[in-house]
């Protein structure tokens, strides 16, 4: 923390590097810091430079908090892929940092989970871990790009945005969930998105939000497609039962999401519990937000012994799979269908051509909550109000096969929503190429 200081007065500046910390006669008082983005994004510029003329390999990290917040990890698996098949321009390390906005109980957990699910897959060699308590590494030693899988500031403060440019390190980001909330409007205004040196929008109307709402320009925030679902493979399985995914979000009211309360999870809990028996012959795949049990773990909700209780009932159903892992691509290729009401799902399941039913409270959510990207999304889904619409959707869609909508679903998620799929990592490549392939 540096320091002024009189004999009646200090003004300091805090380790979060956003705030200053004024001390007038023993009331302290605390402001935040606005920092001066032309002069960081010069000195984006300056450490760009210096890099084009680095001897040497660049290093790249992709920094993970929640597993399956990875919106990266098709770009890291292209990497791998080119640097398997001979392209050696290049280091690369996953970072693995503990997300504190969930108290520091669930950073643990959410820690060990990340770190046990990825080193499953890409081993030790190129995983760096940031324990929870305590964190004495150098991230500038293995990193001059970095991939940050968050928009906002949720760990040790040596990762927050600003001092990760002070410590001369060009700053990434794809956006962890297809933007189609007005909440996007206050990611995009927060200083962090204006100090990305390179932010890769999923299409044209993204953009132009983006844009309108942020210091970047069409030139560090190009359109080059959802590369979060590059990876994803629909083949077809021949399911002996129909499968449906029931995906509820973890905005619930006076949860933490203080913005939009799309979660209708209170109000059909119980009815979630019903579905398994009302349809027998069907497969449930229950795969709720990682934050929605979070959420409802505090006492002011429902508490631990309820949540526990509740996935307990859940489990004991024989037609019921519980879904908690990072990857969830594989149950979307087996799935027939999914019942949701989550952002990026909303988005992200048009990648599969098959139906979803959307909850919502009311019509008036769509126009007060949603973008015109996401409003398109909810005009190609069957839409559901209250649980006899639900199990018309189940009847109808899903076991009747009566899917009017499929037709134009397709040809709406191939011009709006697919852009570059699969290929966006490698456009992301390409709009890196200068850098990383230096001659």
């Amino acid at each position: 923390m540096s320091e002024l200081r009189s004999r009646f007065f200090s003004v300091s500046i805090m380790e979060d590097n956003k705030h200053f910390l004024f001390n007038l006669f023993g009331i302290k008082i605390k402001l935040k810091i606005h920092h001066n983005i032309k002069k960081y994004r010069n000195k984006i510029q300056q450490i760009e430079n210096e890099l084009k003329n680095k001897n040497g390999k660049i290093n790249i990290t992709f920094m993970v908090s929640v597993v399956s917040m990875f919106p990266a990890r098709a770009f890291l698996d292209y990497l791998l892929k080119m640097q398997r098949g001979g392209v050696e321009q290049y280091n690369i390390k996953i970072l693995i940092i503990p997300d504190f906005r969930f108290g520091e109980e669930e950073a643990k957990k959410l820690y060990n989970d990340c770190y046990k699910e990825l080193s499953e897959i890409y081993g030790n060699e190129i995983i760096i871990k940031s324990p929870p308590e305590n964190d004495n590494l150098n991230i500038k030693e293995f990193t001059d790009i970095l991939f940050c899988s968050l928009p906002y500031d949720v760990s040790h403060p040596k990762y927050t945005i600003i001092n990760i440019i002070n410590s001369k390190i060009l700053p990434v980001h794809i956006n962890y969930s297809y933007m189609v909330t007005k909440y996007g409007k206050k990611l995009f205004k927060s200083e962090i998105f204006s100090l990305f040196w390179r932010v890769y929008s999923e299409n044209k109307n993204i953009q132009e939000s983006i844009l309108k709402y942020s210091k970047l320009t069409d030139t560090n925030c190009p359109v080059l497609g959802y590369s979060k679902m590059d990876t994803y493979k629909s083949e077809t399985y021949s399911n002996k039962r129909k499968k449906i995914i029931i995906s509820p979000h973890h905005s619930i009211k006076g949860g933490f999401n203080k913005i939009i309360q799309l979660s209708n999870f209170i109000k059909y809990s119980d009815f979630f519990l019903e579905l398994p028996d009302l349809f027998p012959n069907i497969d449930f795949i229950f795969r709720p937000h990682p934050a929605l049990f979070i959420a409802l773990k505090q006492n002011k909700f429902w508490g631990k012994e309820k949540v526990e209780n509740y996935i307990n009932t859940l489990m004991s159903k024989k037609n019921v799979i519980y879904s908690s892992e990072g990857n969830y691509f594989e149950i979307f290729a087996q799935s027939d269908g999914i019942i949701n009401d989550c952002t990026s799902f909303l988005a992200e399941y048009f990648y599969t051509g098959k139906p979803q039913c959307y909850m919502l409270k009311t019509p008036k959510t769509i126009t007060d909550t949603f973008t015109q990207t996401g409003i398109n999304c909810l005009n190609h889904c069957y839409k559901a109000y209250n649980k006899n619409q639900i199990i018309d959707f189940i009847n109808n869609v899903i076991i009747n096969n009566n899917d009017y909508m499929k037709k134009e679903r397709i040809k709406f998620a191939e011009e709006e929503i697919m852009i570059n799929y699969p290929n966006s990592s490698e456009a992301i490549f390409k709009n890196l190429e200068f850098i990383i392939n230096r001659k």
